[in-house]
């Protein structure tokens, strides 16, 4: 299955947790928790946050998709100060 936030049924596994239990907490059906994790309707935020209760883990970390993921992140050391060019 393509999703879009991949790492989410990951962390819920790792709880120890059903995608059905938590479907169930979220007070939605699996297959609504399966639509949500492949991007094809967005969490929302109070569905986030119980997310975050259940796995124990930052929003930003659950939540990150894979576009995000693949972005390029820069060195420590490569920063430029755009300020101190004006």
């Amino acid at each position: 299955m393509a999703s879009k936030y991949e790492l989410v049924y990951g962390y819920i596994k790792l709880a120890g947790y059903t995608s059905d239990e938590v479907a169930h907490e979220l007070g939605i059906t699996r297959r609504t928790l399966d639509n949500k994790v492949r991007g094809i309707t967005d969490f929302t935020l109070t569905e986030a946050q119980i997310i975050k209760k259940i796995v124990g883990k930052p929003i930003d970390d659950i939540f990150i998709s894979k576009e995000d993921a693949q972005m390029p992140r820069m060195r420590s050391g490569s920063r430029r100060s755009y300020l101190r060019d004006s």
